[in-house]
């Protein structure tokens, strides 16, 4: 759980990085110097950054390529593959077990967590402070307020935002009033406090990015300047106007008696007054002027292909079934046996979940203890003397090994690992003189068919070709017995396979067929699932019961070529896998 926070917040952190760098650069290319815009523009990718958790699972994948198959040989062998015995920990004696080592990822984790909540929780203060503040305001004339408690102009409010000024505003003279309201009216009218409530919000969440510091400042920054612009265009003199900036400059640092409006936009600001004060009096600058939407819809449709792109992005990779998955050096007291039982011997039962748990153990007491139950979970028979699924689950790497090997390992090849995750079939038509004939010449082949099996379903017929002719036959077609002329190509093709195998695979046909295989927790799982193309539309949808701790899937209904993401939720956790059929 705390890897999987980590990551996304990770993935949110890269996309948003690219996409406010792609914003920067259109802006800088652009040369874009008037405040308004540039205070629009980054609203609209603050806003896009927010969205971009929610919007992602419902965005149509953009596909990048990246190499489809890897290859890994492994030395033949014929030798039977033999169970890996480790002790066994007495439970209650010797070791005790731990009922929770925290790891890095867990501590990260725990750190985001609450430091993210200490800030969200000093914005909420700052929310009620804000609304106590205008309760204890008195009204005025000009559509005002007034407070003992600030010392400088400030506006306040999100849904109804309101000017607050010093009790010593009947002192100022009138062009400084007047110059003072226009400034404050522009961050009414512009909605600013929501704005950075906005901000404030990102940054509390994503505290640890530079770019959520940055970009609250930054809008902040805009917000002033885009106001002192329109207070020197309803007339006011820049001179004077910069005076009255300076004045309230040195009543702070504190715009209030109290610190935390986190939301208030002050007309002063210590940390920009210099770069402010040199602006107003830049008399051959443009000022800025007002957003209409003709300028807002334009900013919007330019940002729509870089939000699209930055959200949708996706890589597409078809992984090696035989690629053994790195573990780390330190992994159960870096002992190679427990490596091999992880890549070897479970390689095709263990679920996603269940490795990256493992793989996380560092001790050999709690590797075996980890093994040992891993095996109690299948058995079929608690409390007995054998573990039935455990013997026959060897029984089958045995066969394999000694039955399909070539030039690698039985168990790695299509057939082996068909064999070893869904069983024998009930038939075997074999013709190694190569009968079957493509457009590219006769081929050895083999067909399996399952007259019924708890996984795959009813008659399911697998056809497997030894079209390279080193003897390693590859998994080419799959379907039902009349579907398999149309599915027969020309005897080269083979499924592309997405997906860790071990977690939510998916197989796709040369004709766009496709079949899913993910493991379950056991019998009488709930599965649904959902494939959803290129565009967002559901394209298929089912739900259906597991009837073993390996579900399988075919889906008969060819799928037109495009990219493709299937949605599966079994044990009431949610797995995905991008693909594409061409």
């Amino acid at each position: 759980m705390a890897e999987d926070i980590l990551l996304a917040l990770a993935e949110w952190s890269i996309r948003a990085a690219v996409l406010a760098g792609a914003a920067g650069a259109l802006l800088w290319a652009a040369r874009i110097k008037d405040a308004q815009i540039k205070l629009t523009a980054w609203t609209i990718v603050l806003v896009a950054i927010l969205l971009m958790p929610l919007a992602a699972p419902l965005t149509p994948r953009l596909s990048i390529a990246v190499p489809t198959f890897f290859s890994h040989t492994r030395q033949a062998s014929n030798e039977p593959s033999r169970p890996l015995h480790l002790p066994v920990i007495a439970r209650g004696t010797g070791n005790p077990q731990k009922a929770f080592t925290p790891h890095a990822s867990d501590l990260a984790a725990g750190v985001w967590i609450l430091i993210a909540l200490a800030l969200l929780l000093r914005l909420a203060v700052g929310l009620r402070l804000g609304v106590r503040l205008v309760r204890r305001s008195r009204p005025v004339e000009n559509q005002a307020r007034e407070s003992e408690i600030v010392r400088v102009p400030v506006t306040v409010g999100i849904l109804r935002p309101t000017i607050i000024l010093p009790v010593d505003w009947r002192d100022w003279p009138q062009r400084k009033l007047d110059a003072v309201l226009a400034h404050e009216r522009s961050h009414v009218t512009r909605r600013d406090p929501l704005r950075l409530l906005a901000a404030s919000i990102y940054r509390s969440l994503a505290w640890f990015h530079p770019l959520a510091w940055w970009l609250r400042a930054e809008l902040a920054d805009l917000a002033e300047q885009a106001s002192d612009d329109s207070a020197l265009a309803a007339g006011e003199d820049r001179i004077q106007y910069a005076e009255a900036l300076l004045s309230f400059i040195e009543r702070t640092p504190s715009r209030v008696q109290w610190e935390g409006v986190p939301e208030g936009v002050p007309m002063a600001n210590r940390q920009t007054r210099m770069r402010r004060i040199e602006r107003v009096l830049d008399q051959n600058r443009a000022l800025s002027r007002p957003a209409n939407y003709r300028t807002v819809a334009a900013l919007v449709l330019a940002a729509l292909p870089v939000v699209y792109i930055t959200t949708a992005a996706q890589p597409v990779r078809a992984q090696a079934r035989a690629q053994v998955q790195s573990v780390p050096a330190a992994f159960c007291g870096g002992d190679p046996s427990y490596a091999n039982w992880l890549n070897d011997d479970v390689e095709y039962i263990i679920t996603e979940q269940e490795r990256q748990a493992f793989v996380r153990l560092h001790d050999t007491a709690e590797c075996s203890q980890f093994v040992e139950q891993f095996w109690q979970r299948r058995d079929p028979t608690p409390g007995g003397q054998t573990n039935a699924f455990k013997e026959e689950h060897y029984r089958r790497i045995a066969f394999a090994n000694g039955r399909f090997a070539s030039n690698v390992a039985g168990s790695k090849t299509d057939r082996g690992r068909i064999y070893i995750t869904y069983g024998p079939p009930d038939e075997i038509e074999s013709h190694p003189a190569g009968e079957r004939t493509g457009s590219g010449g006769t081929y050895p082949f083999e067909q399996w068919r399952y007259n019924h099996n708890v996984s795959l379903g009813d008659d399911i017929v697998l056809e497997f070709v030894d079209n390279e002719g080193d003897q390693n036959y590859h998994l080419t077609l799959m379907g039902g017995p009349s579907d398999l002329e149309s599915l027969r190509g020309n005897g080269e093709g083979r499924p592309v396979v997405y997906g860790p195998i071990g977690g939510l695979y998916i197989e796709v046909n040369h004709n766009g067929t496709v079949f899913i295989t993910t493991p379950v927790r056991g019998a009488s799982s709930e599965v649904s699932c959902r494939i959803v193309n290129q565009f967002g539309a559901v394209v298929q949808s089912f739900k259906d019961t597991a009837r073993s701790g390996m579900y399988g899937k075919w889906i008969v209904t060819p799928l037109p070529a495009g990219q493709y993401v299937l949605h599966l939720d079994a044990d009431h956790t949610p797995r995905s896998v991008t693909f594409e059929v061409k």
